[in-house]
C-alpha cells in the first residue's frame, strides 16, 4: 500500500493510494493489532511505547540486512525505514522489499533536511511518506493509522505492481540492481570498465558510489592490482599531498622515515 501525504495543518493525509497483498485481501480476523517493522539503528523508544498503546506491535531491526531477514520471515502491515543505516542505504532496503513482493506501506525517515532527491526517489519506489527526524510520537502514530487503513486498488498501485520484477535479480559486483536506473548503471560499468576512459561517479552520501567504483575496478584490466578508496575530506588541510604522493625522510618536521603515497601503493590499480 502506498500513499501521498499532505503536510498541511488541516489535513495530515490528503490522498491515499493502496494495493492489498494477494494473500491478505480479506479483512483482518480477530484482532486490530497491526504489525510494524522499524528498521533503524537508533529507534525512538517513546514512539515505540506510544505505538503499542495505539494498537501497533513494533519489531525493530538495527541494520538493513537484519530488517530484510525479518521481513522474509514475518508479514508486516507497515515499515519504518531510516535512510542512513549502518550497512546499506535505506532506499536499497525499500527497493528490495518491493522486489520481493511486499505491498505494505513504508515510511522513510531521514535526519538530513536536504534529502530532496532521496524523497523523490523514495516516492517513486512506493514510499507512503518521507519525514525528517525527530518525528513526534503522536504524528508517527497518526501517519501509520492512515497508512494501514483498509486498502483499496487504484490505477497508480496497479502500475506500481506491474513495475515490480517477479524475483530479485542476482547481485553483480555486490550490487543488487532492481530498478531500471540501477540496471543502467551496471550496463554503464560493463561498457566503461574495460576501457581507459576517465569516469566521474556522483551521488548523495550512502548511495553506493564506492560500490560502483569498485565494480569498475573489478571489470577492468587493473582488477589483479590494488583498489584503494579514500575520503579526501577526512584528511587535515596540508596533509592530502603527502598522503597521495608520500614523502622522504626529513622532508618536513616530523617526517622521520620515508612514506609511500597511496598512489604508489595502488600502482597499476585504482584509487
Amino acid at each position: 500500500m502506498a500513499g501521498i501525504v499532505d503536510r498541511s495543518a488541516n489535513s495530515p493525509i490528503q490522498t491515499q493510494l493502496s494495493h492489498a497483498d494477494d494473500g491478505d485481501s480479506t479483512a483482518r480476523s480477530g484482532t486490530d493489532t497491526r504489525r510494524v517493522l522499524w528498521i533503524d539503528d537508533v529507534v525512538d523508544n517513546i514512539c515505540v511505547r506510544l505505538l503499542d498503546l495505539e494498537g501497533f506491535k513494533t519489531d525493530c531491526a538495527s541494520t538493513g540486512s537484519s530488517g530484510l531477514a525479518r521481513a522474509r520471515s514475518q508479514r508486516y502491515d507497515a515499515y519504518i525505514i531510516d535512510l542512513q543505516l549502518p550497512d546499506m542505504y535505506g532506499l536499497t532496503v525499500l527497493e528490495r522489499l518491493v522486489a520481493e513482493g511486499s505491498q505494505a506501506p513504508a515510511l522513510v525517515l531521514t535526519g538530513c533536511y536536504t534529502e530532496h532527491e532521496s524523497e523523490t526517489l523514495a516516492r517513486q519506489l512506493g514510499a507512503a511518506d518521507f519525514r525528517c527526524k525527530p518525528i513526534a510520537a503522536g504524528d508517527l502514530a497518526l501517519t501509520l493509522k492512515f497508512m494501514t487503513a483498509k486498502p483499496h486498488l487504484t490505477a497508480g498501485s496497479e502500475r506500481r505492481a506491474r513495475a515490480v520484477p517477479a524475483c530479485t535479480p542476482e547481485p553483480r559486483f555486490a550490487i543488487v540492481a532492481v530498478s531500471a536506473a540501477m540496471q543502467s548503471v551496471l550496463e554503464w560499468v560493463d561498457r566503461v570498465g574495460p576501457t581507459t576512459m576517465p569516469a566521474l561517479i556522483t551521488g548523495e552520501t550512502g548511495t553506493g558510489k564506492e560500490l560502483v567504483a569498485r565494480a569498475l575496478h573489478e571489470h577492468s584490466d587493473r582488477r589483479a592490482h590494488t583498489f584503494l578508496a579514500i575520503n579526501c575530506s577526512a584528511f587535515l588541510e596540508g596533509l592530502l599531498e603527502t598522503e597521495l604522493f608520500g614523502h622522504r625522510r626529513g622532508a618536513f618536521t616530523g617526517a622521520f622515515q620515508d612514506k609511500k603515497g597511496l598512489l604508489e601503493e595502488a600502482a597499476n590499480g585504482t584509487v
